[in-house]
């Protein structure tokens, strides 16, 4: 079987994301990279919705959380309902997350950690 890379890409979209998905189709492979909709259910109650590829793994998104939410790393965990999603993971190797993708519905993990000690609240901020 042989690829013609004769490829243009979408306006808009990414690259390599569009190369891979014209390669899955034209080999007959189903989109296993598209994007998700995920929404994360923080401890505090904060919803925040975002989007990753299924190609991304869950280390990931706690990388996200540690970075951008101030969430310890090595403490936090993810859950798609009762299923623990472990670090080394792909989104795409979990079923749930493929078919709620095909079906174009938004797919809810809850979070489960502690704030990093090192994080600086806004109030804190405000009062220095």
């Amino acid at each position: 079987m042989s690829l013609s890379l004769d490829f243009k890409p979408e306006p808009g979209t990414g690259a390599n994301d569009e190369l891979i998905r014209t390669l899955s189709q034209r080999s007959g492979n189903t989109d296993r990279y598209g994007a998700v909709h995920i929404e994360l259910q923080l401890p505090d109650g904060e919803l925040y919705a975002t989007t990753y590829s299924l190609g991304e793994q869950v280390q990931t998104i706690k990388r996200f959380l540690h970075d951008e939410k101030d969430y310890e790393y090595d403490t936090t965990s993810l859950y798609l309902g009762e299923l623990f999603l472990m670090d080394p993971l792909s989104l795409n190797d979990i079923e749930e997350i493929v078919a709620k993708q095909a079906s174009g519905e938004s797919v809810l993990i809850t979070v489960q950690g502690e704030k990093r000690e090192d994080s600086v609240s806004s109030e804190d901020e405000e009062s220095v």
